[in-house]
């Protein structure tokens, strides 16, 4: 059989449905393909729809105790209906303390995904609702107690060096969503649809120190380092 040849005399070539709606437009020259209104419906579970991501310079002071503070805020819009989601990064911090001290290295560190309403949030990490380091009062409070006790990070201690040079990274890579214990890594689908705009938020806390986010020492501006970021949208 020989090549069957579509060959407009000029402008685009673009394919209609019965509806007399452009379904694929290719553009002349580049051949730029262009599909409308495409849907992810038909892809295999587990299938990468989308990876987001992103490095940031942003330098934060966060002063001591579980109230921690908020590093990053970043939107993306949703590829489709009830994707899972995953986390990664990898987080540069340093502690403002001078002097040798065992609670050096306490960090929480808490990550969500949330739409437009805040009405739907998809929590990374593990939940854990006892035995929390990062945690002051009663009923308790803290950036992992107002994430719902979803957590990366809740150590206490971890010795660094004992001068205020001490920079540390932390990091993370394909953790899930949504788990309904802190031993569970099932795959939990999100209430976001296709279309809206969903924000990241990562919140950092450190019990005995003040503590920097992105910088190598606590009270320098001029020595900032670089933390980088993932969301992974995948269909399910």
């Amino acid at each position: 059989m020989a090549d069957f040849i579509i060959k407009p005399t000029s402008g685009n070539l673009i394919l209609k449905d019965d509806q007399n709606v452009a379904r694929m437009t290719i553009a002349p020259t580049s051949g730029t393909t262009t599909l409308s209104n495409l849907t992810h419906t038909s892809l295999p579970v587990g299938s990468v729809l989308k990876v987001n991501a992103f490095n940031d310079q942003t330098q934060v002071q966060i002063a001591s105790g579980a109230a921690g503070g908020k590093c990053i805020e970043v939107d993306f819009t949703a590829q489709a209906d009830n994707s899972a989601y995953y986390f990664g990064c990898t987080m540069v911090t340093t502690t403002n303390s001078s002097g040798s001290s065992n609670d050096h290295g306490d960090r929480a560190v808490t990550a969500w995904l949330e739409d437009a309403s805040n009405a739907n949030k998809y929590r990374f990490g593990y939940r854990k609702t006892t035995s929390l380091h990062h945690k002051t009062g009663s009923p308790e409070t803290g950036i992992l107690v107002d994430n719902d006790y979803y957590m990366l990070a809740d150590s206490d201690a971890g010795y660094l060096s004992s001068t205020l040079w001490n920079e540390s990274h932390y990091s993370w890579s394909w953790v899930a969503g949504n788990q309904p214990s802190e031993e569970t890594t099932t795959v939990v689908n999100s209430a976001f649809g296709a279309g809206d705009t969903i924000t990241l938020q990562v919140w950092l806390a450190c019990m005995a120190y003040a503590v920097g986010y992105n910088r190598t020492n606590y009270g320098n501006a001029s020595n900032g380092s670089r933390s980088v970021f993932s969301i992974i949208e995948v269909a399910t």
